[in-house]
């Protein structure tokens, strides 16, 4: 079990990405940002904040929590993963000012690695 959320950055959108699957990774988001709230009770949950750090600039920020230990079984997991990716993505989208229409290409694709790159994280913290 990591001690850190997993993090990426998301150049395309100058955004930044965290995924906490435990309360020690959580622990550590509350310190590093003012606006991260306490930590959930539920399975999964997506949290978007523009964070304006010492260097001025304002900063897209998804905090995404996935609870491994909550899930029971492989496919309530994937789920949650692609519930909470979904969420993500419509808050960034709107962010960005970009509505999504039909069968739109950029949200389905953010929406696909999103997902997958949350399961990975998930994957790897529940086999540690």
């Amino acid at each position: 079990m990591t001690a850190r959320p997993a993090h990426h950055t998301v150049d395309v959108y100058g955004a930044e990405v965290y995924c906490a699957t435990n309360a020690r990774q959580w622990a550590w988001l509350r310190r590093r940002f003012d606006f991260v709230e306490d930590l959930p009770t539920s399975a999964g949950q997506a949290q978007f904040a523009v964070w304006e750090p010492n260097s001025g600039l304002s900063v897209p920020h998804l905090i995404l929590w996935v609870d491994v230990a909550k899930h029971h079984g492989e496919g309530e997991l994937i789920d949650s993963c692609a519930h909470e990716a979904s969420h993500a993505a419509s808050e960034l989208f709107n962010h960005i000012g970009h509505t999504p229409t039909g069968t739109d290409e950029p949200t389905a694709y953010f929406v696909g690695w999103l997902t997958r790159w949350i399961w990975e994280h998930c994957r790897k913290d529940s086999d540690a």
